[in-house]
């Protein structure tokens, strides 16, 4: 398919996270329900070929909060907020130390 590059410009904290994101319709990623309370669960599709898929969870501050190893080029994962305090966070589908797409989630305990 036909790729499109945008660029992004994120903020954790005082800290600017610029990054080069390509998405294609081999891509995907969403996290329901969004807002949770305890849990959630997380659909995601990477390209076949990836290696190294990885979800990451962080906090407004940019600290990485939980890791997600992800075996499959499309699955589902249970994400557990139970060490997660009520707020905003961010999670972020990183294939082959690049990061793909980065969505807002809100936890709400």
């Amino acid at each position: 398919g036909q790729e499109n590059l945008f660029v992004a410009k994120f903020y954790c904290g005082n800290a600017p996270l610029s990054n080069i994101l390509q998405f294609s319709e081999d891509i995907g990623i969403e996290i329901f329900p969004n807002p949770f309370t305890n849990q959630a669960t997380l659909k995601y599709s990477i390209p076949s070929g990836s290696k190294n898929a990885t979800l990451i969870i962080y906090d407004l501050l940019g600290r990485q909060r939980n890791t997600y190893k992800l075996e499959q080029t499309e699955g589902q994962i249970n994400i557990n907020a139970s060490n997660l305090s009520s707020g905003i966070y961010f999670y972020s589908l990183l294939t082959d130390g690049k990061t793909m797409v980065t969505k807002k989630m809100v936890v709400e305990n």
